[in-house]
Formats: structure tokens, C-alpha cells, sequence
């Protein structure tokens, strides 16, 4: 058997036993799990009972015809494969069952090589159709659940929504840039919800949730063989969602080879599977976010430029909560409406538990906020979140009004100048701005001294 052979679930249809027992014998030796049947009655029970990927279906058969099977199968079993065995006689009715539908014919008596190989590309084609389902069946539960609501109406959200009003419509590159938390996704989501590409697939990956090999698989595909694990052939991202959209989130973390390949897809659409020298082409638009400074990264040969040059035809800025906190009434609002559902019951919030929450620094941005809202919301029996169901740190506040957003700033600028110790290249770098602006605003407050240290 050949070592690039995919082996599957078949279902061997002819009246005559001893080609079938034939069959059985010789494809169960190269590795296929072979089931029978001598008549089309016969075969649709094991379909209808068994896990079978192909059908080798003879032409001639007592009762219905291989030709009047082939319809049947495939209206009832839209996902399988159909190879016809054919006569030397019966090669227009061969061809005439492709067009109906069916993958491929041999003619008998064919080679077991010959034979080995159409089964095993059929069964390459039928798992790769699986891959596509399922692919689009996580897509669409992914986007049920997610959510695409920008909600408030500050100056700040109001520039990112004119942003995403501006480059939606066009297919250049986009990096989305902010501290974790703040929403980078759903803007990613209402810039495709707003293009062209609305209704094409749209899939996102963490780059720094997974390993390099397992990141290169998922995104690029690969190979059967092509590495320890790697069964059958597997499509990736790119090529499922040609057409359509990939966030490629916290794209500061992946490894300088995937960078490279990456370049190349944006530079010339082009790619490879891993474990191919088959050069394969896509159109999908990139999306990329990240929580770090690109450029300081580019500077510490973390990340490549000229990546960064082909991501960075426009960068969106999402703003941290603090920098908008106007809007948290209405994020409180929004959330215990609608992104709570699991907690059974409708939940509200007092004006003196808000007033806890609008003299926080939110340090989580939108994620923390939901996270607090959701813990409260299940302590809070009577249906509305009072000051004692909140976390200890944000009960304990003083609520003593909402402080300026420019006071807000400055204590959460110092709070984590004094986690790092006083280095102001960490400083910058977590804060997610250039050392410039962080020196800045540092000279506003007082606290400006030479060096990084």
C-alpha cells in the first residue's frame, strides 16, 4: 500500500459474491473498512445503519440499476462519494452517471492500484467537504453568539465608529490596536458586518494561543504526513475563507516564520499547505489586533517591518473604558440586557452600585466590566445589583462622584509605572503608547526623570 494512501469507510455494491469477497479481501489488506451489499434494497440499509464515505456502486444490478441508484443515494445521502464499476460495454452510461453526479468510474476488471487510489481520493474529497461543514457550522454559532455592539455615544467610540464607517467598504489590511479587553473584536466584526465581504466567511484565530506548528496548520492547512499527528489532509483558514475575512488576533505573538509566510499570502495571495510545494492562491482580507506597540516591537526584532508595512495600511485605536467612562451606564445597561442571558433571570443595577463602578480604573476594560456585572448579577437575588454584590475592591471605593477622565488617567498611567518599578519602556509598552507620549505626560504629573529606569 502506498504510504500517501487515505484509507475510509466503503460500501461494495454488486450482485456478484465473488467480487465482492474479492474486494473485501484486497482492500481490507491496504487498510479500508469495507462493507457489502448485493442489491440497492441491501445497500441503502447499511447506509442507513453504518458510517460509510464511499460507494463503490457496479452498474448492473438485479431490481434497481446502478444508474437508478446513483440519484437515490445521493438525494438521501448528499455527503458520500459514488465511484461506478463499469462494463466494457457500459462507458456512456459511466459518463452519463458523472453528470448525475457521481465522482469517478472505473472499468472491471480494474487494477487494485487504480482502484486504491480513486477510493482514496474520494475519500480525501468527502473529508474535506466535512471540514468545510464544519468549519461554517462553528462560523455561524461563532458569530449567534458574539457580540457586535459598539454601545455609547462618547466622542471617543464615536471616531472609531467613523473609522470603521471609512475603511469597511474598502479591502486594505486593518490593524486594531488597544489594551485586552476594550473590544477589538467587535469592531473587527461591524468593520466586515459594514463590507462587501458581510457574507462570506469570516474566521478568527489567537496567534498566541497556540503552538508555532499547530498555528501554521490552522491557518495555512497541511498535508497527510506532514507532521507527527497529521493523519489526513487538512484545508486551513486562508482557503476556507477565500472571499471572506480573517482576525488574526494578538498578531504581535506569532513566531518569525509564520510572519514570513504570512508576508508572502499578503504580498501575492500565495501560500502553501504544510508538507506541499504546490504554490495555492486566496483572497481574504486581514484583520489583526494586538495589545503591544508594533513599532517597539519592530524595534526589539520581535516583529518584522516590512510585515508591519503590508498589515498597517490602517490602524484603529480602540480606547480603554476609562478613557470613555461616559459610556459605562450605558455598557451596564447593555450588558445586563442582553449578554446575561445564561444567568435566567432579568437583572438592573442601582444608581449607588453604578457610582461604585464609575470610580473604578478598569484596568480589563469591557471584558472586566462584564465579568463584574455577571458575578453580581448572580448574587443579586432580588433582581437588581446593589453595592454589596460587588467584588470586594470595587465595594470598598469611594463613590465619591466620577473623577475627570484626565484624573482616571493619571492614576492608572502611575498605577502601573509603579508595577514596573519605574521602567518607562515596560511602562509604555503595557500601556499599549510610544515612550514619547508616556514621557509626555509624565512631565504633566510631575514625575518626569532622564532614563528608562
Amino acid at each position: 500500500m502506498s504510504s500517501t494512501l487515505t484509507t475510509g469507510n466503503v460500501l461494495v455494491v454488486d450482485d456478484d459474491d465473488s467480487i465482492r469477497r474479492a474486494l473485501r479481501r484486497e482492500l481490507s489488506r491496504s487498510g479500508f473498512n469495507i462493507q457489502e451489499a448485493a442489491s440497492g434494497e441491501a445497500a441503502f440499509n447499511v447506509l442507513a445503519s453504518e458510517e460509510v464515505e464511499v460507494v463503490l456502486l457496479d452498474i448492473r444490478l438485479p431490481g434497481l440499476s446502478g444508474i437508478e441508484l446513483l440519484p437515490e443515494i445521493l438525494a438521501r445521502w448528499p455527503h458520500l462519494a459514488v465511484i461506478m464499476l463499469t462494463g466494457h460495454g457500459d462507458v456512456d452510461s459511466a459518463v452519463a452517471c458523472m453528470r448525475a453526479g457521481a465522482q469517478d468510474f472505473l472499468q472491471k476488471p480494474c487494477h487494485l492500484g487504480e482502484l486504491e487510489a480513486a477510493l482514496s481520493r474520494a475519500v480525501e474529497k468527502v473529508r474535506l467537504a466535512e471540514q468545510k461543514r464544519d468549519l461554517a457550522a462553528r462560523l455561524t454559532e461563532e458569530t449567534a453568539g458574539a457580540n457586535t455592539d459598539l454601545v455609547g455615544g462618547s466622542e471617543a467610540l464615536g471616531q472609531v465608529r467613523a473609522m470603521i464607517a471609512r475603511v469597511a467598504p474598502t479591502d486594505v489590511s486593518v490593524i486594531l490596536t488597544g489594551e485586552s479587553g476594550t473590544g477589538k473584536e467587535v469592531v473587527a466584526r461591524q468593520i466586515v458586518a459594514q463590507s462587501r465581504r458581510a457574507h462570506a466567511p469570516y474566521l478568527t484565530i489567537n496567534c498566541g494561543a497556540l503552538s508555532e506548528t499547530l498555528l501554521e496548520s490552522e491557518l495555512f492547512g497541511h498535508e497527510r504526513g506532514a507532521f507527527t499527528g497529521a493523519s489526513e489532509r487538512r484545508i486551513g483558514f486562508f482557503e476556507h475563507a477565500g472571499g471572506g475575512t480573517v482576525f488574526l488576533d494578538e498578531v504581535s505573538e506569532m513566531p518569525p516564520a509564520m510572519q514570513a509566510k504570512l508576508l508572502r499570502l499578503l504580498q501575492f495571495g500565495e501560500y502553501f499547505r504544510v508538507g506541499s510545494t504546490e504554490v495555492r492562491r486566496t483572497d481574504v482580507r486581514i484583520i489583526a489586533a494586538t495589545n503591544r506597540d508594533l513599532a517597539e516591537e519592530v524595534r526589539g526584532g520581535r516583529f518584522r517591518e516590512d510585515l508591519l508595512y503590508r498589515l498597517n495600511t490602517v490602524t484603529i485605536a480602540i480606547p480603554p473604558l476609562r478613557e470613555r467612562m461616559e459610556d459605562l451606564p450605558a455598557l451596564c445597561q447593555h450588558i445586563l440586557g442582553s449578554r446575561l442571558a445564561d444567568v435566567g433571570r432579568p437583572v438592573s443595577i442601582s444608581a449607588q452600585a453604578l457610582e461604585h463602578l464609575q470610580s473604578h480604573g478598569w484596568p480589563g476594560n469591557v471584558r472586566e466590566l462584564e465579568n463584574v456585572l455577571r458575578s453580581a448579577a448572580i448574587m443579586a437575588d432580588g433582581g437588581v445589583i446593589e453595592p454589596g454584590h460587588l467584588p470586594a475592591h470595587l465595594r470598598h471605593a469611594e463613590p465619591a462622584g466620577t473623577p475627570s477622565l484626565d484624573e482616571v488617567e493619571r492614576r492608572h498611567i502611575l498605577a502601573v509605572l509603579e508595577q514596573c518599578g519605574g521602567n518607562k519602556a515596560e511602562t509604555a509598552r503595557r500601556l499599549g503608547i510610544t515612550k514619547k507620549t508616556l514621557y509626555s505626560k509624565l512631565v504633566v504629573y510631575g514625575r518626569h526623570t532622564r532614563g528608562d529606569g
